[in-house]
């Protein structure tokens, strides 16, 4: 058996009272585990797919999965490099169907390894990133055709058309570092944001604000706002939306999502649970998530919101038989493609999921290393390109932390038939 069952996953739950003594126990619990059913091979890929490095030799990676690392007419795609602990955000230029490198956007010491500096497209010719400037976080857009910088007063997480939604990183930093930025230890200022804002910027005006203190008077958490955290803002590309995780830490920690609706200025709660983790839009009102009221019922599920109270919750069961990952929905709607953590192989496992069969194909499987655990781990965070032929990954089975892109499109032609 490759995957963790319920009692292991529920004796981990129990030591996140000690984030310490919670990743030490399960370093070495993953570390037994590889000894007894390691295998021989790097990495298996499906006999119809096909995967090349972006950057050769170098510690590269994009980021996380809801965004592509391509622009959306794929004339360009950007990579984060690290070398000696500096992060460089490339830029590369399609030439000859290759990517060839064009230019350094920008040069940090400030960055995570779940996100980078959340580069991301705004359009074909403007991207978007978290940066340093004045000993402060900011977020600046770079304009590709016009070589120009500009920079805005607040970090941002997610953005959609000339909107950014950002949130406090210094409270990030102190509860889930895995997507914070380190500052204060660094010495380094932020704007504080008590919640979620959005900010327009071409003209600077703040577009909202929703209070933190309002996300709590809806929620099940019963602790103090200073253990909640606010995370993984994602915004709905059918309407004018988000979705984002309200959760506090701990061994009794409950996790929550919610919906707010920008425009009509309405919060509701979606889910309370003891797991909320990933997610993805499939329509305006359905969203793909993995998420469990209890350890043992986790898995993936299909949320459908209908009306101003009506939520219904169907499981995906046949997406579950590698557990909790991050799933993506393919442009031509009918795909998600989806990974894995390590199983007890330290194997990631990447798959397609067939919304109209209701069946999932192997695309592959990665070995990570156990010196890419926690805070260092090397999800795959799989993302599709903008014509739906190629998957961007992150992996380290060659045992550095890489970017590699998978190409798809006849295993898309066969299940198409």
């Amino acid at each position: 058996m490759s995957n963790y069952s319920f009692f292991e996953r529920y004796l981990s739950r129990l030591t996140k009272f000690s984030p310490f003594l919670h990743y030490y126990i399960k370093y070495l619990y993953q570390s037994i585990n590889y000894l007894i059913y390691r295998k021989d091979y790097k990495f298996k890929i499906n006999s119809l797919a096909s995967i090349s490095e972006s950057v050769l030799n170098q510690v590269s990676f994009f980021g996380y999965y809801d965004h592509t690392p391509w622009s959306n007419n794929m004339k360009f795609l950007i990579l984060n490099v690290v070398k000696d602990s500096t992060l460089l955000l490339k830029l590369f230029e399609k030439t000859d169907n290759r990517y060839v490198f064009k230019k350094d956007v920008i040069t940090t010491l400030v960055f995570n390894y779940q996100q980078g500096i959340r580069a991301m497209w705004l359009n074909n010719k403007e991207i978007i990133f978290n940066c340093m400037r004045d000993n402060q976080l900011v977020s600046s857009v770079y304009n590709i055709e016009s070589d120009t910088k500009k920079y805005f007063p607040y970090p941002f997480q997610e953005a959609k058309g000339r909107n950014i939604f950002c949130l406090d990183y210094n409270h990030l930093d102190l509860l889930n570092k895995d997507y914070g930025y380190d500052l204060q230890k660094k010495g380094y200022y932020i704007k504080n944001i008590d919640g979620i804002l959005a900010y327009d910027i071409d003209s600077k005006d703040l577009k909202f604000h929703l209070d933190k203190r309002k996300i709590h008077k809806l929620s099940m958490i019963k602790d103090n706002t200073d253990n909640c955290e606010i995370n993984h803002i994602n915004a709905s590309p059918f309407d004018d939306a988000i979705i984002f995780i309200y959760r506090n830490k701990g061994s009794n920690s409950i996790s929550e999502l919610y919906w707010f609706c920008t425009k009509g200025n309405n919060l509701r709660r979606i889910f309370s649970g003891e797991i909320v983790s990933h997610y993805c839009w499939l329509s305006a009102n359905q969203i793909l998530v993995y998420l469990g009221k209890k350890v043992k019922n986790q898995g993936y599920y299909l949320i459908q919101i209908s009306g101003s109270k009506s939520i219904e919750i169907k499981s995906q069961d046949s997406m579950n038989h590698n557990g909790d990952g991050h799933p993506s929905l393919c442009p031509n709607n009918r795909f998600i493609v989806y990974d894995s953590y390590p199983d007890r192989n330290r194997y990631i496992h990447l798959n397609i999921y067939d919304t109209v069969s209701k069946k999932a194909i192997k695309v592959g499987e990665f070995f990570s290393p156990l010196k890419y655990s926690g805070f260092n781990r090397c999800d795959l965070h799989p993302r599709w390109s903008p014509d739906g032929t190629c998957i961007s990954i992150d992996s380290c089975h060659s045992g550095l932390r890489k970017h590699y892109i998978i190409e798809v499109s006849n295993m898309i032609k066969k299940n198409m038939n």
